[in-house]
């Protein structure tokens, strides 16, 4: 029964590690939404300067 309750806590480990690699995942996508909208902001910026 010893070896049942190690698979399981290495199948929770597992999902743990999956977890993680998804919250990276979705911080990296907001960091890059983050960098666009400031991109986005400084180019009207310009085009206000320029008018």
């Amino acid at each position: 029964l010893f070896w049942e309750r190690d698979r399981v806590e290495l199948v929770g480990e597992k999902e743990e590690e999956g977890e993680d690699e998804e919250e990276e995942e979705e911080e990296e996508e907001e960091e890059e939404e983050e960098e666009e909208e400031e991109e986005e902001e400084e180019e009207e910026e310009k085009e206000k300067e320029r008018g």
